[in-house]
């Protein structure tokens, strides 16, 4: 299984970065491809090589899911490494504000639902919501 893990981070790793450094309009739809595509490789191997033993019903169900899991694990992790860059940009740019804007940023955009009243905090470096 672990042999499965590093070849799911290998084979997503590289691409994401990529994708994620070209920021294209087809940005999330071409990782969202990548990673259905190279989850379906992996779940289908070791869906394979499962089936070579007694393993119940729920514990396959379990260690497929976790690959599926982790997949997205991995890309959510690296969109927040590009979300931290752009904190540090932000924060280069808004000199009187740099100790407060990475929280800010990654509350509002990686972990809306958990931080305190991102809305109120984005309207002090002038951004309005639509409407």
């Amino acid at each position: 299984m672990d042999q499965n893990v590093a070849k799911l981070q290998t084979a997503l790793n590289g691409p994401v970065d990529a994708v994620i450094d070209g920021a294209a309009s087809d940005t999330w739809p071409a990782i969202r491809k990548l990673v259905q595509k190279e989850t379906k490789t992996n779940v289908s191997e070791v869906s394979g090589a499962l089936s070579g033993f007694e393993i119940d019903e729920d514990a396959r169900k379990n260690l497929l899911s976790g690959l599926e899991n982790y997949a997205i694990d991995l890309v959510e992790s690296k969109a927040k490494e590009c979300l931290k860059l752009l904190s540090v940009v932000a924060a280069i740019r808004l000199e009187d504000y740099g100790d407060r804007v990475e929280g800010i940023l990654l509350g509002a955009l990686a972990e809306p639902s958990k931080g305190p009243n991102t809305s109120s905090n984005l309207q002090l470096f002038g951004y309005k919501p639509l409407g």
